[in-house]
C-alpha cells in the first residue's frame, strides 16, 4: 500500500511538473542565497528529468540534469554520498542513468525530510521499471531491483 501511494504521489508530482520547466530556464547558483532560492526549481527540474526517457531526451531534460547536478555540487544544506554498490549500476556506459540518479537524490533531499537517500533509491527503482524510460537492465540493475523488491536494500548497500 505504501508503495502504491508513493507511485501515485510521484506520478502526480511528475505530471504537475512534467510538461515544462517555465520559470527555471536561467538559474544562477553563485551565492548561498541563490542556491537556496533555486530549490523550488530544483524540485521542478528533477521531477521533469524523472519523466524523460534516458535516451533521446529533450534539450530541456539535458538542461535540467545539468542544473540539478550543479546544484548538488554547491548546496551547503545537504550532504550527498554515493554508495559503491549503487555506483555499480552506472558502470558500462550508464552515465546518463547516473545523471538521472543525481536528480533522484536532489528531489528526495528537497521533498523528503528523513532518510532521503532511501527515498532517492525508491525514485530510481520506479524510474528503472518504467518501460518508456528505455533503460537496458544490466546485471547490476537487476541486482539492485531484486534487493529493492525483497526489502533487502540495506544489506545490498553494505
Amino acid at each position: 500500500m505504501k508503495q502504491l501511494l508513493t507511485v501515485v504521489a510521484l506520478l502526480a508530482l511528475s505530471h504537475s511538473f512534467a510538461q515544462d520547466i517555465t520559470g527555471c530556464e536561467a538559474i544562477s547558483l553563485s551565492t548561498e542565497s541563490e542556491i537556496k532560492e533555486a530549490e523550488p526549481c530544483i524540485i521542478k527540474l528533477s521531477a521533469y528529468v524523472l519523466t524523460q526517457p534516458m535516451m533521446g531526451s529533450s534539450k530541456q531534460a539535458h538542461y535540467s540534469k545539468k542544473v540539478v547536478y550543479n546544484w548538488i555540487d554547491v548546496t551547503p544544506d545537504y550532504s550527498f554520498s554515493l554508495n559503491n554498490n549503487v555506483m555499480k549500476i552506472f558502470e558500462d556506459n550508464n552515465v546518463l542513468l547516473f545523471n538521472t540518479y543525481i536528480s533522484c537524490l536532489a528531489n528526495a533531499a528537497l521533498t523528503k525530510e528523513n532518510d532521503f537517500e532511501e527515498y532517492a533509491l525508491e525514485l530510481l527503482a520506479i524510474y528503472l521499471r518504467e518501460p518508456d524510460n528505455k533503460v537496458d537492465k544490466s546485471k547490476a540493475i537487476e541486482k539492485f531491483l531484486l534487493a529493492w523488491d525483497t526489502k533487502s536494500i540495506k544489506k545490498y548497500l553494505k
